[in-house]
């Protein structure tokens, strides 16, 4: 298989894992509304949307790093690299994707312990729902692999757009 096709696969992925993210941010907002309007005119609340809102924002916010990554949406300080050759400029990008990866991946296989340790000793939430919290547990690992993968997907382009001198056109 192909860098570009790696690259390719890689990009789908993460846009699928941002559209997923969409729904939960949605979903979200329902949520707070709908609690916001009980709590308005009947003066109570519902007993798990605290916990239920935390959990929808942590899938929103996890699902939604790796596609955040490749489009380039991350607060970025380029007062240093704004002065750097496109040459330099991109074997930094690849050291940052490497150690990204490298980063990340190591709190992928952080993050999958805890879900693997809350599945089996079968903690759950706090809530009258009370839902298993490997869940979120697993949300998140999946967030941070997905991120990872992206990180790797950066790596590939660099080090294919480096083979071939070519730049990414950094202005």
């Amino acid at each position: 298989m192909s860098i570009e096709k790696i690259s390719a696969a890689i990009s789908r992925i993460s846009r699928w894992a941002a559209y997923l993210a969409s729904l939960l941010g949605g979903l979200l907002v329902v949520l707070v509304l709908a609690e916001i309007v009980r709590r308005t005119f009947w003066g109570s609340s519902f007993l798990w949307a605290f916990e239920m809102s935390s959990w929808l924002l942590v899938g929103f916010i996890f699902l939604g790093m790796a596609y955040t990554l490749q489009t380039g949406g991350h607060v970025r300080v380029q007062l240093l690299t704004d002065r750097l050759s496109d040459r330099t400029r991109e074997y930094l990008e690849l050291i940052q994707a490497l150690f990204g990866a490298g980063l990340f991946g190591f709190l992928s296989v952080y993050v999958f312990k805890g879900a693997l340790s809350n599945y089996e000793t079968g903690a759950r939430g706090l809530s009258e729902i009370d839902p298993p919290l490997c869940i979120i547990w697993g949300v998140a690992f999946l967030g941070l692999s997905l991120f990872t993968l992206q990180f790797i997907g950066i790596f590939l382009d660099r080090l294919n757009g480096v083979r071939r001198g070519e730049t990414t056109g950094h202005e």
